[in-house]
């Protein structure tokens, strides 16, 4: 599942294709988390908010895959919803005895009016790469979508961003807060990539939006039996 406008897919163990010789390099892109079946571990409900927490680990994956990545592990993905904003975390613990390292991403796909009048404010003056012309530039202004956009911001010194829906303050957005994770990926694929893709629609691009909090730039060592959390507060402007 590559995703939809919607959505949050969680990327795990690894940020799009590993590359040999890291023990991630023959993973599916963006690993296995997102294409795996979780159990749902407990949910609970107030007068004002719903949470519900899922599980995934070693033992529910595919025997493939655990071939391929042959660690012991526990995943926890918490999601809080209010009537105005959204948390959600993921918490990786090492549960074997060898030490692994790992890339996650919380892939965050915004439905938006007009992806051509959106734009994300927060990261002027970071250094990027820019993976659709292979280049590293500062980013001037604010983010806009004139095209194909796939860019990683690492270790973003703002600890919130915004995605505005247009240039008036008037039409609204969401603030994206991270929450122990450093990097940022925005990401539209276009033209061309969005004819490309099986479950993708071809006219999607035009209301979509993908900015992603996580840990891409480096992968994060984890000892036996360490633990690491982060994950993102969305909320309404």
């Amino acid at each position: 599942m590559v995703g939809n406008p919607s959505s949050i897919p969680l990327v795990f163990p690894v940020f799009g294709k590993g590359k040999a010789p890291h023990v991630t390099a023959a993973l599916p892109q963006h690993g296995f988390a997102r294409i795996s079946q979780w159990k749902l571990i407990e949910s609970t409900e107030v007068p004002d908010a719903i949470a519900a927490q899922f599980g995934l680990d070693h033992t529910l994956i595919s025997e493939e895959y655990r071939q391929l990545w042959p660690y012991e592990f526990s995943l926890t993905y918490t999601v809080k919803l209010t009537a105005d904003r959204l948390e959600t975390y993921l918490r990786v613990h090492n549960v074997g005895d060898q030490a692994f390292d790992f890339n996650t991403l919380l892939h965050t796909y915004f439905l938006i009016p007009d992806a051509s009048k959106v734009r994300v404010v927060g990261l002027s003056g970071h250094d990027y790469v820019d993976k659709v012309h292979q280049q590293t530039p500062k980013q001037q202004g604010d983010v806009i979508i004139p095209g194909e956009v796939d860019s990683v911001y690492a270790s973003v010194s703002s600890p919130s961003l915004d995605i505005r829906f247009g240039q008036e303050e008037a039409a609204g957005g969401v603030r994206l807060e991270r929450r122990g994770v450093e990097d940022i990926v925005v990401w539209n694929p276009w033209v061309e990539k969005a004819a490309g893709m099986a479950d993708f629609g071809n006219e999607e691009y035009h209301r979509m939006i993908c900015v992603e909090a996580g840990q891409v730039a480096e992968f994060i060592a984890l000892a036996a039996g360490g633990s690491w959390e982060g994950g993102q507060v969305l909320s309404l402007l």
